[in-house]
């Protein structure tokens, strides 16, 4: 639908072009008017749409703007003002279609017009010519009129498609996901249910993701495929509202609490919703979310002790716990209370170990932005790979890539930790698979090594046979730090998407050697943003590293290194 508008517009202009031994053009979209929402889902604020013309032929691309930013138009972007260049005087830079250097291609010389919309420019077009051409002219009201009716076609490309796909669509409640899931738009209808201010939500958001996915589920919409998109519809004069359903609340509304007896049950449980209706239905029941896969579900009374444990005997797969108005007040900050059962998931709620982490966190907030003037502490024994306490194969290139290889892995830490038992020094890293964590004899030895060796660290990692193993992780975990142990976790986990999230239950990751030099020499990307979660966190980090060797940036009371 392009095309029509694009050689509408070159027609106006067909006798100078003539004239002047026209070539090709290029003309680049930059802005983003008038175009509807589900439009706004496909083309992004910060995407140059671009159309080449070479006769007879129309080509189509988009790219980043970052990209476009490097092209010959940026002259024109910056200037806002027509630019007449003979090949000759440009090169190195790039053309805004090939992306290659503009003197590679075949013409003599070159106009550039921007397109100012609202004084802003949106756009450009280029005319390539076999002549040298100084005096070309072009309308800016033209340039605006082919600028919109570009947008007005792409707009209806996007719009037809949806409406192809679901017969009389205006009929429809409708979920729009783009293909790759990263976004969606949803209808009014939805927005004002949802009480979101946009058409269009980041589906980054875990919590909103799993909203729509309740929804899609509950009220049994139909799905379709079209080129872009996957569409979720359901019959507006079908559509049932699933009032038992409760709206998930922030973690903020745990502090909104105005009755005197209330209980929290804090769970892993994805919703406990419908048996604490039965359970409790003659009290108001709300569902809170904390983080991850981590919930509270506020009670309006005191749920006695014999059904709390009724509740946690029927999901013993899952973390359950039960806090109630006589152990805390809504005074306190609930929502810092709520990040410690999450990240410790302590068997029962003792207030006397909540209060020593408050003040072991505020004592690290107190001093995280101060630089440590002497490091000769900062170290910890790499019981990994160190001669001197039982040679361990180091687990950067020990290679488990068979379940006999597993087993002997598994026997070596086993007797590497009854080993370390007999040893009066501490200081330990234990290095620990997920297959572990279904051993009985690997968590006593390691709870038996606890009992000496206070400062006793276990280093979590997935080797590639394990990765698909996720839930076996996060209980292992979990299971860990309930029982007050310290868990590192390395890249294998906070690289790897499916288990980013046990960043939370941490306390600690570890940086390999070559993973740190690489933070030194490009200190920008993934790993910096990680590693500033984890100080901002005021969690622990362990760096593969002599720290004589270490770079002056990665010095805080936060960090420490392996030696």
């Amino acid at each position: 639908m392009h095309r029509p508008v694009i050689l509408d517009f070159l027609s106006t202009y067909r006798l100078q072009l003539n004239m002047h031994k026209f070539k090709f053009a290029t003309i680049s979209l930059m802005g983003r008017f008038n175009l509807k929402e589900v439009s706004n889902l496909v083309l992004r604020a910060d995407e140059i749409q671009t159309y080449h013309v070479n006769e007879p032929r129309i080509y189509e691309k988009s790219y980043s703007f970052e990209l476009f930013s490097k092209t010959i138009c940026d002259m024109c972007v910056y200037t806002k003002d027509v630019i007449c260049l003979k090949k000759e005087d440009v090169s190195n830079i790039l053309d805004p279609f090939y992306l290659k250097d503009i003197s590679k291609l075949d013409f003599v010389s070159l106009c550039m017009f921007p397109i100012i919309k609202n004084e802003e420019v949106v756009g450009t077009v280029i005319f390539y010519f076999d002549s040298t051409v100084n005096d070309f002219s072009c309308k800016q009201s033209d340039l605006v009129k082919l600028f919109d009716n570009l947008q007005t076609v792409m707009g209806l490309n996007i719009e037809n498609s949806v409406k192809n796909a679901i017969y009389d669509s205006e009929e429809f409640i409708k979920i729009i996901y783009l293909k790759d899931e990263s976004k969606c738009y949803i209808d009014s209808y939805l927005k004002n249910k949802f009480h979101q201010k946009s058409y269009i939500l980041d589906l980054s958001d875990n919590f909103l993701k799993r909203k729509l996915d309740r929804e899609i589920k509950n009220n049994k919409y139909r799905k379709t495929l079209t080129k872009d998109f996957i569409i979720y519809y359901a019959n507006k004069y079908e559509y049932q509202n699933n009032d038992t359903h409760l709206d998930t609340l922030s973690i903020l509304a745990l502090n909104k609490i105005d009755v005197d007896d209330f209980s929290i049950i804090f769970s892993d449980v994805d919703d406990l919703t419908k048996e604490l209706l039965q359970e409790f239905s003659d009290v108001c029941i709300k569902k809170i979310f904390i983080k991850n896969s981590f919930y509270a579900y506020l009670v309006h009374c005191i749920i006695p002790n014999r059904t709390s444990e009724e509740i946690k005997n029927r999901h013993l797969d899952k973390y359950l716990l039960t806090v109630t108005s006589k152990q805390i007040t809504s005074k306190m900050k609930l929502d810092t209370l709520a990040n410690y059962l999450c990240e410790n998931r302590p068997d029962s709620f003792n207030f006397k170990d909540y209060v020593m982490f408050l003040n072991s966190l505020n004592s690290i907030e107190l001093s995280s932005d101060v630089l440590v003037s002497s490091y000769s502490d900062k170290t910890f024994v790499n019981s990994l790979n160190n001669t001197c306490y039982g040679i361990l194969p180091s687990i950067c290139t020990y290679d488990i890539n068979t379940e006999t290889k597993k087993e002997v892995y598994v026997k070596s830490i086993y007797k590497f930790i009854k080993g370390l038992i007999k040893e009066s020094k501490s200081g330990y890293i234990i290095p620990v698979i997920p297959s572990m964590f279904s051993n009985k004899k690997i968590f006593q030895a390691l709870e038996s090594l606890q009992n000496i060796d206070k400062e006793l660290k276990v280093f979590v990692f997935i080797p590639s046979i394990d990765k698909t193993n996720i839930d076996l992780l996060e209980k292992g975990i979990s299971k860990l730090r309930t029982k007050g142990m310290y868990v590192i976790v390395d890249s294998s986990i906070y690289f790897n998407n499916l288990t980013l999230y046990l960043l939370d239950l941490a306390n600690s990751i570890y940086i390999h050697n070559d993973e740190y030099l690489m933070l030194v020499k490009y200190p920008s990307g993934i790993n910096t943003a990680i590693y500033q979660y984890i100080i901002k966190n005021y969690k622990e980090i362990l760096i593969d590293c002599d720290i004589k060797k270490a770079n002056d940036a990665y010095f805080n009371s936060l960090i420490y290194y392996v030696k």
